[in-house]
């Protein structure tokens, strides 16, 4: 069942690649720019979608990562390369292993507040960020008039097969 599954992690983790390693050529002021209606700054966005799914991880698996994903400071985009690298291995690995999609869940957000969900909400969840945010990246980099990069899945397929 794990098995379709695989192209949309594969996915994620393809288009967070594609992005950091596009980002990589950008200037200072173009990482920080940001337009309304958009998370943040392109660099305080990609480490939030990153952060997300360390923090799915941690829901999943009850393991955070060794990197600092709640920092006041904003990384490099070549650190949070290596961060979505190892994220990209940690979902490979993951669907390797059986999932009960039912699979009951409970993490404590920073106020210590409980949150109940399911193993299959958190996958969906994880899929569906890294997407929208991503996308509000590109809309942010167009507004600057910088073409972005294709992301999408008929991309990945293309380059993929």
């Amino acid at each position: 069942m794990n098995e379709t599954l695989f192209d949309p992690f594969r996915h994620n983790s393809w288009a967070n690649h594609r992005l950091l390693e596009f980002c990589r050529g950008l200037g200072e002021e173009q990482l920080k720019g940001s337009t309304p209606g958009a998370y943040g700054s392109v660099l305080s966005t990609l480490r939030h979608v990153l952060g997300a799914e360390a923090m799915y991880r941690s829901i999943l698996s009850g393991i955070l990562p060794q990197w600092d994903w709640r920092g006041e400071e904003l990384p490099a985009v070549a650190e949070m390369e290596g961060w979505a690298k190892e994220m990209a291995a940690y979902w490979q690995e993951l669907l390797t292993q059986p999932i009960d999609p039912q699979k009951g869940l409970v993490w404590k957000l920073r106020d210590g507040t409980e949150r109940n969900t399911r193993a299959g909400i958190v996958l969906s969840q994880a899929i569906h960020h890294g997407t929208a945010h991503r996308e509000q990246i590109c809309t942010i980099l167009t507004t600057m008039g910088i073409e972005p990069p294709d992301l999408s899945v008929w991309a990945y397929g293309a380059q993929n097969g």
